[in-house]
């Protein structure tokens, strides 16, 4: 785990993250992993956690409205579809000139 995080970190990123059971809008009882990162050039503030609440104790929240907080300056920061392309074209060749897989 904390390689995934530093990799993160290492390629440029921001990251948080935190343990939320799914209970609360899923009816199953399972703890999950979340991870959000923005790129550090873009100053984006720290997700406030404490801002998800279960459905019931506040308004219902989506991920993406904790995120984006509907800025538009942030959404504008989504990959399009040829730089995701190029995203994962750059993986590839990465793992081609790697003896190990990328995890």
């Amino acid at each position: 785990f904390e390689f995934i995080l530093s990799e993160f970190r290492r390629e440029g990123y921001d990251v948080s993250w935190r343990v939320l059971n799914a209970r609360h809008w899923l009816p199953q009882y399972r703890e999950r992993v979340y991870i959000i990162g923005t790129r550090s050039d873009l100053k984006i503030p720290e997700v406030t956690w404490s801002t998800i609440t279960p459905p019931g104790e506040g308004a219902n929240i989506t991920l993406r409205t904790v995120i984006e907080k509907d800025d538009m300056e942030i959404a504008g920061a989504e990959l399009s579809e040829q730089q995701w392309s190029v995203v994962k074209k750059q993986c590839e060749e990465r793992q081609d000139n790697s003896n190990e897989p990328i995890k």
